[in-house]
């Protein structure tokens, strides 16, 4: 997992047009710690290298401005997809399991694939 810790490294990463994963992440708290080991278990089953942390202890301004370009209200833990420059999908909480990681990002890999093939 990657350090997220400017928001020009966030535009630049929208900019690839590229799926990539934002995990915002506390350490002080026991609930984004199971998060994190459950985002730890997702990226690990399906391979991804695109995946960011974002320490939300030590990237206070951060976390702040990315929530108000996204509008979405900032939340610890929460997980964030983006693909093609957008935010796709957004957890936070109990909501971020192994099985909903995979399940969004499978779907979202699956449909990219569909939509690559040309018609015969």
């Amino acid at each position: 997992m990657h350090s997220l810790t400017t928001l020009d490294q966030f535009h630049d990463l929208l900019a690839t047009q590229q799926q990539f994963v934002i995990f915002k992440h506390s350490t002080r708290c026991s609930i984004s710690s199971n998060a994190c080991r459950e985002v730890y278990q997702a990226i690990n089953a399906l391979g991804l290298e695109n995946v960011y942390l974002l320490d939300v202890l030590t990237t206070w301004d951060l976390k702040h401005k990315l929530a108000t370009e996204i509008n979405i209200k900032h939340e610890s833990p929460q997980l964030l997809i983006f693909d093609q420059g957008k935010l796709t999908a957004h957890a936070s909480h109990g909501t971020i399991s192994h099985g909903w990681i995979i399940n969004q990002l499978q779907w979202r890999h699956d449909t990219r694939k569909s939509s690559d093939k040309q018609p015969s």
